[in-house]
């Protein structure tokens, strides 16, 4: 059976009270220190970025507006870009040109890359909500603010939380079952 682990990260007096494994430091306020004791003060469960990047905590509504990651005309424009690329490689395969068929297979890799990444199952373009997709990405840099600030001081506590925390549009702690923390968290 494995000890338990004690941590903490308690906002006190406008600053942070960090500690892991008995060392204990003290940070000034970032918000991505709070949106990290909000993670780990919900026990593992998934809080909407709306919620978390909301000052008071209160998921805002989501707005009905959603957005295409790309446009049917970028669409077209990505595929014909593709069947150009597969023939500028078959043509420099047939000419044993190497190096340009490695540009040309680099190229086309990322084309296709980004254009999975915008189409969903069927062929239909993927959405996002303008207000969601700020919230997610603006979250995602500050926490990784943080992380680094407390990779300055200590950086297994970092490590541990770089492993554990999950960001997107929904973002959670996953705990560790094998080496459980006992958390002393405040906002």
């Amino acid at each position: 059976m494995s000890r338990v682990r004690r941590a903490r990260l308690r906002r006190t007096r406008g600053e942070w009270e960090c500690g892991y494994e008995g060392a204990t430091f003290h940070l000034a306020h970032m918000i991505g220190l709070q949106h990290l004791a909000r993670l780990l003060s919900a026990g593992g469960a998934e809080i909407h970025v709306l919620q978390l990047a909301s000052p008071t905590g209160d998921r805002q509504r989501e707005p009905q507006s959603r957005q295409a990651l790309l446009d049917e005309k970028a669409k077209a424009a990505y595929r014909e870009r593709i069947t150009d690329l597969r023939q500028e490689l078959q043509e420099a395969e047939d000419n044993n040109d190497f190096e340009r068929a490695d540009h040309i297979r680099t190229e086309l890799d990322l084309i296709v890359d980004e254009l999975r990444r915008a189409v969903g199952l069927g062929g239909r373009s993927r959405t996002v909500t303008n207000d969601a997709e700020r919230a997610r990405v603006a979250v995602r840099k500050a926490i990784t603010t943080a992380l680094d600030r407390l990779a300055e001081h200590d950086t297994a506590f970092a490590q541990h939380l770089r492993i554990h925390i999950r960001t997107g549009i929904y973002c959670h702690y996953q705990t560790d079952p094998i080496n459980p923390i006992e958390w002393n968290v405040s906002t």
